[in-house]
């Protein structure tokens, strides 16, 4: 028999527990790294219990420490049909699992069409669960360890999350059919949408703030008395005539069908754009696993972020680390 001594040379392991009492019930969460290889287990993980995960998952325990804090997570564990089954066999394939992420609402729906059949196809066993909410939300969710990573646009200014950049996308002015600048073909220069009253989101969309700057810097400003509630309402009261504003490129492509009452009109030079990236926080005990999920978001066709007739996105080669 190994004794405890013995046991940590043959086997470095690391191990949390999550508890939380609703209703009298104890949910155990466990993680461990073997030799054989490195898994993750996420899901229901309370605030405490994440903060209690990532910092146990970098640290190396005795062989008698880790005995002991097992035989803990085997008795509470007995609550819990099936956990310690689970956990031998995500240790050895860490891309089966569960991974929460977060996406805001103007970039989710026109994304994930273009690159979740390839994210399917790299991990077959992964479960991705999809969350859409307003950035601010997003990075809440974050931090308590509800969410286990989000795409968001740049700039955050957190120096608890890791910041993964994937692409550029760049914005073009959608006007109605009939507007002043509807016939030009040889793209815009930024001075030309001095003067103009552009329809914009209602507080809280990044977007909103993003198209904000574009107003400062072109001269322009945002139209009275109008805030949209979505990117879909944005499109369809250009369509109405109501005014013009600011799409990002993959809003505008198929399978966003065409609309004949709304003009897209690209910028020459470089265009303005947003800047989209993956973060996720930088104690994650899944961080080995995310910069592989999040190359494969940076894989995106590079002629989706391409303006109509215009300047082309960029992809993000290096990572911010």
């Amino acid at each position: 028999m190994l004794s405890a001594r013995a046991y940590s040379f043959r086997m470095q392991s690391r191990l949390a527990i999550s508890l939380s009492w609703v209703g009298g019930y104890v949910n155990v969460v466990g993680w461990m790294t073997f030799a054989t290889g490195v898994s993750h287990v996420s899901g229901n993980i309370t605030h405490f219990g994440q903060g209690v995960l990532e910092v146990i998952t970098h640290r190396k325990f005795s062989g008698a420490i880790f005995f002991g804090l097992l035989l803990l997570c085997f008795f509470l564990g007995a609550a819990s049909s099936g956990l310690m089954t689970e956990l031998a066999r995500r240790s050895q394939d860490p891309e089966a699992g569960t991974v929460r992420l977060g996406l805001f609402p103007t970039l989710a729906p026109y994304l994930l069409p273009h690159v979740l059949p390839a994210v399917r196809a790299r991990f077959p066993k992964l479960e991705l669960l999809l969350v859409e909410e307003k950035t601010d939300v997003v990075l809440a969710r974050l931090r308590d360890g509800r969410l286990d990573a989000g795409i968001l646009a740049l700039p955050l200014h957190d120096e608890q999350l890791h910041v993964e950049p994937l692409f550029e996308e760049p914005f073009v002015l959608a006007v109605p059919r009939t507007h002043r600048l509807a016939a030009r073909a040889d793209g815009l220069a930024l001075r030309d949408l001095d003067r103009e009253h552009l329809l914009l989101l209602e507080e809280g969309h990044c977007l909103r703030d993003q198209a904000l700057d574009v107003c400062r810097l072109a001269g322009a400003d945002e139209r009275d008395g109008f805030r949209a509630t979505s990117l879909e309402t944005l499109r369809q009261m250009v369509a109405a005539g109501v005014g013009s504003t600011l799409l990002p490129v993959l809003a505008v492509q198929p399978p966003v069908p065409p609309s004949a009452d709304v003009r897209l009109l690209s910028f020459r030079g470089k265009p303005p754009s947003r800047e989209i990236a993956m973060v996720w926080r930088r104690s994650s005990a899944m961080s080995g696993f995310l910069s592989q999920l999040a190359a494969q978001f940076r894989a995106l066709d590079p002629s989706l972020l391409e303006a109509p007739g215009g300047s082309p996105g960029r992809t993000k080669g290096k990572p911010k680390r």
